[in-house]
Formats: C-alpha cells, sequence, structure tokens
C-alpha cells in the first residue's frame, strides 16, 4: 500500500523570528543593521575562530529570511542553516525546526515523513523506468 503524499507549506517557519531564534541556540546573538534595520550580522554560527560579524541575516523579496555566512560561503534559510550545522539532512532538519522553534504547532514527524519533495518523483521514476 502506498503511502499518501502531502505538500506541507513550510513558509511559516521561515520568518525572521524563528530564524533568529535557532542562531540564538547556536550561541550566536544577531545585531540589528542597516538604514532601515531590515539586516543583521553576528559571528559564523560553523566555527568559534571568527572574531569579527561575518555572518548576515536578510529578506529577499519572497519574504523569506535567509543567511550567508561570509567565513564559510554557506548560505540559505532555516533549514539550510541546520543542515550545515548539524549535518543533516532535509527532512531531519525540518523536523529539528519544527521541534525547536514552534513546538507549539504540532507538527508531528509523521507529517514529515509525508512530505513530497522532487528527488522522490525522481527516485520513483528511475525505479519504474518512465519518464517524469
Amino acid at each position: 500500500m502506498a503511502a499518501i503524499k502531502k505538500n506541507i507549506d513550510l513558509r511559516p517557519y521561515m520568518d525572521l523570528d524563528k530564524l533568529l531564534k535557532m542562531f540564538r541556540s547556536y550561541q550566536r546573538d544577531p545585531v540589528q543593521v542597516g538604514k532601515n534595520h531590515d539586516k543583521y550580522l553576528c559571528s559564523s554560527p560553523f566555527h568559534n575562530a571568527d572574531t569579527t560579524p561575518s555572518c548576515r541575516i536578510f529578506q529577499l523579496e519572497d519574504n523569506i529570511w535567509r543567511f550567508k555566512c561570509y567565513s564559510t560561503g554557506y548560505s540559505g534559510d532555516i533549514f539550510r542553516l541546520v543542515m550545515h550545522k548539524q549535518n543533516v539532512e532535509f527532512i531531519t532538519a525540518v523536523w529539528i525546526v519544527t521541534q525547536k522553534v514552534a513546538p507549539y504547532k504540532s507538527f508531528a514527524m509523521k507529517n514529515i515523513s509525508q512530505l513530497e519533495l522532487p528527488f522522490q518523483k525522481l527516485s520513483s521514476c528511475n525505479e519504474t523506468g518512465s519518464p517524469f
């Protein structure tokens, strides 16, 4: 019996408060900068040798907050932060984020296992030999 796949909207987990909370959980305290206070700086969460702020937190047009670490080259959203920092896959990063920054959302692990990701479609096409 095939599992039912659901598309789950993860955008509510990509706001500023949740990203800042995740940075703080890694002992980094972002400081607000910029003309409109729309950017944040902090030391890199990926190593402890960072003596000056080299990580920037900012928002793009899609209203999703992202980070860019200039000392390591890592960049992305809150899920990429967890993937790089904890060396985990995307599904595990989703679970960590939902448990750490928004546990009140009742986002159970069973929901995460029902996510349909693009690579799953490609994988199933390879198994059946059918074009996608």
